[in-house]
């Protein structure tokens, strides 16, 4: 078993949502565990991963058709079948396809730990970690004939703050080949939004793929790139 580590860095304020909501706190919450520690889903991470590959590769067949099909067929070895429904193809972000198991992401583990002991300890409430790690920001709809706000539009949501890392691990049945690393390593490095609201300025990230906790130079990763993607 290959175990890669994927980082994410918060550029700005981040939802990562299940869709709950808390009455009197919030429209839109977090997702966050019994400590009220924030994580991601490996399975909504490893979806965001496989739609930029997907795109990578319909631009890709617009220059070398044949070098498409074959990082398909290896897409298809790491992350499992997309299927058709209607004319156009989707992928099902479980983990049992592909050879790639991605872990729920979340604060790095030591900072976890330390937090878990303050609240088994009673030193510290969920409460303070969850509101030391978030925001509450409020949105309204406009009105495009009044310019104000409609009435009863109001909404709340819970966000990650800025700068924030998130840290999750991802294994793979087997060693993974020069090839079939380059393209993840391609698909992770193209993830620029995660989470709820991406198109409305919320959820900007920068993805790194850590291999043996360490992060390739621009130089390696160009060389990996041109080789994958040409």
């Amino acid at each position: 078993m290959q175990k890669y580590t994927l980082k994410i860095e918060l550029l700005s304020d981040t939802i990562f949502s299940g869709g709950e909501s808390i009455v009197s706190v919030s429209d839109i919450d977090v997702l966050y565990d019994d400590y009220k520690i924030p994580f991601y889903k490996g399975k909504s991470i490893k979806g965001n991963i496989r739609e930029v590959i997907d795109i990578i590769l319909e631009n890709q067949k617009l220059y070398d058709e044949d070098k498409s099909k074959i990082n398909e067929e290896v897409a298809t070895k790491l992350f499992g079948k997309t299927f058709n429904n209607n004319g156009k193809n989707y992928y099902r972000d479980n983990q049992e396809e592909g050879c790639l198991k991605f872990q729920n992401a979340s604060i790095n583990k030591e900072t976890i730990k330390a937090l878990k002991y303050l609240v088994d300890s009673k030193i510290i409430t969920q409460d303070e970690i969850i509101d030391s790690l978030t925001d509450i920001r409020y949105a309204t709809k406009i009105d495009k004939d009044t310019g104000t706000s409609t009435e009863g539009s109001l909404r709340s949501m819970r966000v990650l703050n800025k700068n924030l890392c998130f840290y999750g691990d991802i294994y793979s049945e087997e060693k993974l080949d020069e090839h079939e690393l380059g393209l993840l390593l391609c698909g992770v490095n193209g993830v620029r939004h995660l989470g709820t609201l991406r198109s409305r300025g919320k959820g900007e990230v920068k993805c790194t793929l850590l291999i043996d906790n360490e992060e390739l130079s621009n130089e390696e990763l160009n060389k990996i790139v041109e080789k994958v993607i040409g």
